[in-house]
């Protein structure tokens, strides 16, 4: 299928183009086309007879990986020990509390207590992880700094060896720090309420979203078939239905830790070789009756860090973005 091309002419200063589209089946509203001031014609719309179920499978047999899957608890309350999204964080008070770059406190996002989870030797087998976000009242981007997303001084990630076990709820609560479900702060998170979450093992692949999937879906294609694609893209090659069958089958829509990067736009990260694990991924998670995760309009926050770090237990250099439509 061919991307549309236009060529444009300034005659009295009213201009008149010609564009050509993909097969018309491919547009969403051909109506739109009635407003244009413009002659359009159509390419010619592709045949292929590409094995769908088996270029899926080929994949995945690729680009197989163990991670974790993090669901949420909804039915049950929270303590303030527990993995969660949200809520009253852990935390000795005697230690310094994470603040932002002005000096204000940051609000606890998630906590992982890796002495209630069962997770390989990628994570750590023991302690807790956890990541704050500014209240960022300016540009409410909910602590992301596009110009330095891994500087951490609009969020924060910190991991405590040990859990003192001993710390009460009422010594948090003195501390006076922000959290999620408070009403006044709601439109300073993407997490509107605090949900315990358990973590289970689940296979991840590339998805569609992966800056790698074309060349991969071209291999596939030659492994499968012989033909050669070139530097084609699988989403100007195949129709909506196909493009959607590969995405269904090898995407992931969910919260977890090791999987695969998932973005809602395209991929943020500068440095994808060295930023080469998602630490933890959250999505947007709409309730029935009122929103509870929600990143801008329904978007997906990434926390990458680099393997090797990881397994040093060294956070200090971690990558946080987030994304919307």
């Amino acid at each position: 299928m061919k991307i549309f091309t236009a060529i444009g002419e300034n005659t009295t200063n009213v201009w008149s183009m010609l564009v050509r589209l993909p097969a018309q089946s491919r547009l969403v509203n051909a109506q739109v086309l009635a407003s244009l001031r413009a002659k359009v014609e159509f390419a010619e719309t592709t045949t292929y007879d590409y094995p769908m179920e088996e270029i899926a499978g080929f994949i995945k047999q690729q680009t197989h990986k163990a991670a974790y899957a993090l669901t949420l608890q909804k039915g049950t309350a929270p303590d303030l020990f527990d993995s969660k999204f949200g809520g009253l964080p852990y935390w000795k008070p005697d230690m310094q509390y994470p603040v932002d770059r002005t000096g204000r406190k940051m609000m606890l996002l998630a906590q992982i207590n890796f002495d209630r989870a069962t997770v390989d030797e990628r994570l750590p087998q023991q302690g807790m992880l956890q990541f704050f976000i500014a209240l960022d009242e300016v540009d409410g981007t909910y602590g992301y700094d596009d110009a330095a997303p891994d500087s951490q001084e609009m969020f924060r990630v910190i991991y405590h060896e040990t859990v003192d076990y001993a710390v009460t709820q009422e010594e948090i609560l003195k501390m006076e720090v922000p959290v999620s479900s408070d009403p006044a702060l709601e439109d300073l998170t993407p997490v509107w309420k605090p949900f315990r979450v358990d973590i289970a093992p689940r296979a991840f692949y590339i998805n569609t979203a992966d800056r790698r999937f074309d060349k991969l879906f071209r291999d596939a294609v030659r492994t499968l078939t012989g033909k050669k694609l070139g530097k084609q893209l699988a989403y100007d090659i195949l129709t909506r239905e196909d493009f959607e069958y590969l995405d269904h089958e090898l995407s992931y829509y969910g919260h977890n830790m090791l999987g695969a990067p998932y973005f809602v736009q395209y991929d943020l990260r500068k440095n994808p070789k060295y930023y080469d694990t998602v630490l933890l991924q959250i999505h947007s998670e709409l309730g029935a009756q009122d929103d509870e995760i929600c990143w801008g309009d329904g978007g997906v926050a990434n926390f990458f860090i680099n393997s090797e770090a990881l397994a040093q237990r060294d956070f200090s250099k971690v990558l946080y973005c987030w994304d919307c439509g």
